[in-house]
C-alpha cells in the first residue's frame, strides 16, 4: 500500500513537471519583450532566446529595420557610419530633468547643439543603466526604482536587457535641491545656450554647438537635460538637435538576415548561441521612440515531447 501511495505520488509530481514545464518556459523565462528604439538604433538581442527552445525570433515594429543573426560575438566596423539628425522641443518645470539614451557603437560620435529660454540649464552625458541610477540617486530623496514610471521602473538591474527596456526613452524627474544637475560619474557636462527666442514659433530658433562626444565603447549612453532657474513658477523650453554618426556592425559575417518594413522572422539552429542584431532605418525628424517586439517562436517538436510525456505518465497511473 505505501510503496503505490509513492508511485501514485512520484507519478503527481511527474504529470506537473511535464505538463509546466513548457508552459513556464514559453509564457515567463521566454516570454515576447518590448524594447524602446528610436530611428537608427543599432541593438544586440541576447537574452530571451535559446537555440533549445526557440526555433526561431520574430520582430515587429511600426518602423522598416533590418535583422542580423550571428553564430558568434559580431564585430564593430568603424568604416561604416550613419548620420542621423533629429531635432527635440521640450518644456521642463523648475529643478527637473529629462533625460535620452542612445545604444551607442564605438567609433560612433555625438553633437548636441540647443538652446534653452531660461538660465541655468544644462546637459549631463552619463554612460550604462547603471550610470544612469547613480547621476539620478544624487539628487533625489527617494530611491531610484520608487520614481521610475511605466516601463522605465521595470529596470532593477545592470544587465544589458535591463538597460535595453530605458534605453531611448523619455523620463521627467524632479530635483528638489538647488544645486545645478553635475554627477560624480558624467562624462560630461555642459551648461546650455541662453536664447529669449529659443523654441519661439515666429522665429528662427538660436541654438548653438553645446556638446561633442566620440564614444570609445559600445554601451548605452544616457543624455539628461536639468532646469534650475531661479524662478519657480516659469518651465523652461528647451530646443535640442542631436547628429549622431553611428557606426554598424560588420554585416557581411551574419549567417541569416531579414529585411522586411514592419516583421520578420529568423530561424535559430537548434544548439547554436544566437546573437541577433537589429538596426533601425535611420530617419531624419523629430526625435521619438517606439516599441519593438521580439518574440520567440516555440521549438514545436520539443514541445509535444513534454505533453506525450504528461500523457503517457497519467495513462500509467491510471492502470496502477
Amino acid at each position: 500500500m505505501a510503496s503505490h501511495a509513492l508511485i501514485t505520488l512520484v507519478s503527481i509530481i511527474l504529470a506537473v513537471i511535464f505538463f509546466s514545464v513548457p508552459l513556464v518556459v514559453k509564457y515567463h523565462v521566454y516570454k515576447p519583450q518590448k524594447k524602446i528604439v528610436v530611428a537608427g538604433d543599432v541593438i544586440t538581442v541576447d537574452a530571451g532566446l535559446s537555440s533549445v527552445w526557440c526555433q526561431g525570433v520574430e520582430f515587429s515594429a511600426n518602423s522598416k529595420f533590418r535583422s542580423f543573426l550571428y553564430d558568434t560575438e559580431p564585430a564593430v566596423d568603424e568604416s561604416e557610419v550613419v548620420r542621423t539628425v533629429s531635432t527635440h522641443h521640450i518644456t521642463l518645470p523648475n529643478k527637473a530633468q529629462e533625460y535620452w539614451g542612445f545604444r551607442l557603437l564605438r567609433g560612433s560620435s555625438v553633437n548636441i547643439t540647443s538652446c534653452a529660454r531660461l538660465i541655468r540649464a544644462d546637459v549631463t552625458v552619463v554612460k550604462g543603466i547603471g550610470g544612469l541610477k547613480k547621476c539620478l540617486r544624487e539628487h533625489r530623496k527617494k530611491s531610484l526604482d520608487d520614481d521610475f514610471s511605466g516601463e522605465d521602473s521595470q529596470s532593477q538591474s545592470e544587465s544589458d536587457e535591463d538597460t535595453s527596456s530605458i534605453s531611448s526613452s523619455q523620463g521627467v524627474l524632479t530635483n528638489e535641491t538647488d544645486i545645478l544637475y553635475v554627477c560624480s560619474n558624467s562624462l560630461l557636462h555642459e551648461e546650455l545656450p541662453i536664447s529669449y527666442t529659443c523654441t519661439h514659433p515666429f522665429t528662427k530658433v538660436a541654438r548653438q554647438q553645446t556638446l561633442s562626444q566620440y564614444v570609445t565603447e559600445s554601451d548605452y549612453y544616457y543624455y539628461v537635460f536639468s532646469s534650475n532657474t531661479y524662478l519657480d513658477i516659469l518651465p523652461n523650453e528647451f530646443s535640442i538637435v542631436f547628429t549622431i554618426d553611428r557606426t554598424h556592425f560588420n554585416y557581411s559575417t551574419n549567417i541569416s538576415n531579414c529585411s522586411k518594413n514592419n516583421s520578420c522572422q529568423l530561424s535559430i539552429p537548434i544548439g547554436s548561441h544566437p546573437k541577433v542584431v537589429v538596426q533601425m532605418e535611420g530617419v531624419n525628424g523629430t526625435l521619438r521612440s517606439e516599441k519593438l517586439q521580439v518574440t520567440c517562436k516555440p521549438r514545436e517538436w520539443i514541445f509535444l515531447i513534454f505533453y506525450a510525456l504528461f500523457l503517457i505518465v497519467i495513462f500509467l497511473c491510471a492502470f496502477q
